[in-house]
């Protein structure tokens, strides 16, 4: 998977590729529910038969959507289960379900045309909820909350890095999540990457420098100690304060 995205990356593609894939059965499967209901309307077979053929044709295309969808997951927030990945997935499943069954039930001269219009009605009400979460997880809850020990650090995330920082992406350089950030592995590093970032090639990019005037070193650690609450999820309770960790 990452041999995709660098190769992509080297055309000049940065993107996530889900975006590029989901139009598809997505459209297809409102289109699907217009024809199946402009039958109903104007009675002519032809269109009862071109939405089941659009239907089959959003089928096809829906595993592309999943598929991309989970790499992006893994390569843009790095595998982490945010309760709107989990919903997406459930509804991606439930509409491929859906579609398959509006196909199965066209095919059998007995279906009533009323249940293959509910179907697709679920379809379609499906696939907005799939875009709601969908722009939920891109552009809703940019900031987890943090507990009261660590909300001063939530004030400095707010304040400094969630505007290219949302749900810990990056908007800036795509392929470089704050998420799965080598940097939070450990605070020295990160406040020498604060203070001087660098990218990966050790050349410069465009976040600026937090220089001990805008960020003291107390600030940093409290953006820090934030950060592995937020992000790294897998050390979750690790990172929570306690006797021995304190923010003096």
């Amino acid at each position: 998977m990452t041999f995709i995205y660098d190769w992509l990356a080297k055309i000049g593609y940065t993107h996530p590729l889900h975006p590029v894939f989901v139009h598809f059965p997505i459209g297809l499967t409102a289109g699907a529910f217009f024809l199946m209901l402009g039958f109903l309307l104007l009675k002519q077979s032809s269109l009862q038969i071109s939405s089941r053929h659009v239907a089959l044709l959003a089928l096809l295309f829906l595993p592309f959507a999943i598929v991309t969808g989970i790499m992006d997951w893994q390569r843009f927030y790095a595998g982490v289960w945010l309760p709107e990945i989990k919903i997406k997935l459930t509804l991606a499943i439930t509409l491929f379900l859906l579609l398959a069954l509006v196909i199965w039930l066209g095919l059998r001269k007995t279906s009533a045309n009323g249940i293959l219009l509910a179907l697709l009605t679920l379809a379609v009400v499906n696939i907005g909820a799939l875009g709601y979460f969908g722009g939920e997880l891109v552009y809703g809850s940019r900031v987890p909350k943090a507990p009261v020990a660590l909300q001063a650090g939530q004030r400095i995330f707010e304040g400094n890095c969630a505007g290219c920082h949302p749900r810990g992406g990056n908007i800036i350089v795509p392929q470089l999540p704050l998420r799965s950030a080598p940097q939070l592995n450990e605070f020295g590093t990160f406040l020498a990457f604060l203070r001087n970032p660098k990218m990966p090639d050790r050349t410069t990019g465009l976040m600026p420098a937090f220089p001990a005037s805008k960020l003291s070193d107390q600030e940093v650690r409290q953006l820090y100690l934030y950060l592995r609450f937020a992000f790294v999820e897998s050390r979750r309770e690790e990172m929570m304060p306690s006797p021995e960790m304190s923010l003096q």
